[in-house]
């Protein structure tokens, strides 16, 4: 028999987002500003990933200064007569120009498709270049290399014996994957050790649900569609604001449901164990332990600001915090060298077990391993796992009687109710 264990609801009015600013600089090309002659606005360019990420960070409600430098068919390193990021004075005017909190570079992907570790020397030394350019002006500077794709339906066939390649056979998930861990070997080999953006994988994942990659990408087989910038989009912000992007209402055209599941994507593959771990986001993301309704993060930092619902709780300044409601929290650390961090925005519970079968003044019921809801004035309820993934969700019209969690697996849930502009947060317990 399985038994439902439901935590109090905490009533959390809806109220604006206080955040430190963030800063990020796009350094790429064709693949970046989506396939367009948009060199360096932000804010126009409907396929670009900078123009996205900003869409998605301020409709969350971060404050960002987001700047792009991004000419076509420019690569890291020198090529065809063009010089390339490198050695470019517009790249080193624009990283100049301030304090970046990071700076996002996507070289030629075409030159990481090859055999893990097979890298021309032109293509290392560069990269060594322009990030000894970028640290130079602010060694705090987090770094985002993008790992994402190449060509759909993978290399031709007479590329299938070259760069240290023995193929016979190959696809865009393939292709994707060599990108990525050749972005990684970069990254790793010349002791970067900063942030890969695992693009490439979430299309892969994409595509093993069953979708098809033209999805993807435009005509040309290369370049990304609405659909691949969109879900690079959400990728990066993934990494950079530690938040899940799932909840975020704002589409870019896409219908809900498509939107949504593309940011779904994103978040799983950024807190996938291994892949936090390879693209080395785990050196830059705070831990926070929870015990006895008291979070803690490490004390070696030298300065801490802590938030509730992406909101800075005013005097929580040190490495704890005791709080007294349910409710997402997160931490953001300064270290020694004046360089900041954040914990991932994750949700922790304070309340006390009530019983399998208890309707509380909402009028949540449980029993069982059902969640009835009645006598309520209507509103959105969604049932989400610890994760963030939507599971379920429903209207409810004024006293209609529902239930939810019907059949679920034992497990944790958390249950959202959203009505006369208050949000009431429930977990839910199930064994």
């Amino acid at each position: 028999m399985k038994f439902i264990f439901s935590l109090i609801f905490c009533l959390i009015l809806v109220t604006g987002y206080s955040q430190t600013p963030v800063s990020i600089l796009f350094i790429g090309n064709s693949f970046t500003n989506g396939n367009s002659t948009i060199i360096d606005n932000v804010n126009t360019g409907t396929l670009s990933i900078p123009y996205k990420f900003k869409q998605l960070a301020v409709t969350a409600g971060f404050i960002v200064d987001v700047e792009m430098y991004c000419p076509n068919g420019i690569y890291v390193y020198d090529y065809n007569g063009q010089t390339g990021h490198a050695n470019r004075t517009e790249t080193a005017t624009k990283i100049n120009s301030k304090n970046w909190d990071y700076v996002f570079v996507q070289d030629n992907q075409g030159s990481y498709v090859w055999s893990e570790g097979y890298m021309p020397s032109t293509v290392a030394n560069a990269n060594i270049t322009l990030y000894n350019k970028i640290k130079a002006n602010n060694a705090c500077t987090r770094v985002i290399y993008y790992a994402g794709q190449a060509l759909r339906g993978g290399l031709p066939s007479s590329y299938w014996n070259q760069g240290g390649l023995s193929l016979t056979y190959d696809n865009t998930q393939n292709c994707n994957t060599r990108v990525y861990k050749n972005v990684k070997y970069l990254n790793n080999q010349a002791g970067f050790n900063e942030i890969v953006t695992p693009v490439g994988l979430a299309w892969n994942k994409y595509i093993s649900d069953g979708h098809s990659d033209s999805d993807l990408f435009l005509s040309d087989g290369s370049h990304p569609s609405n659909y691949g910038t969109y879900l690079a989009a959400a990728v990066v912000f993934s990494q950079v604001f530690k938040t899940n992007p799932v909840s975020i209402n704002w589409n870019a055209d896409l219908s809900i449901s498509t939107a949504q599941y593309l940011r779904q994507i994103a978040w799983e593959i950024i807190n996938d164990v291994t892949i936090f771990q390879e693209t080395h986001l785990s050196d830059y993301t705070p831990t926070i332990t929870s015990s006895n309704n008291i979070l803690t993060t490490s004390n070696s930092f030298s300065s801490f600001q802590w938030y509730q619902n992406l909101s800075v709780i005013s005097g929580a300044n040190s490495s704890s915090y005791s709080y007294n409601q349910s409710d997402f929290y997160q931490v953001e650390v300064v270290d020694g060298n004046g360089c900041k961090f954040r914990s991932f925005n994750s949700y922790y519970d304070f309340s006390t077990i009530i019983g399998n079968s208890k309707e509380n003044e909402q009028g949540i019921e449980y029993r069982n391993d059902k969640v009835i809801i009645t006598n309520m004035s209507g509103g959105d309820f969604i049932i989400i796992n610890m994760t963030g993934t939507i599971l379920s969700g429903k209207k409810i019209q004024e006293y209609q009687h529902i239930e939810l969690l019907d059949g679920f697996k034992a497990g944790t849930y958390i249950l959202m109710a959203k009505y006369n502009k208050k949000i009431y947060k429930q977990k839910i317990i199930i064994f």
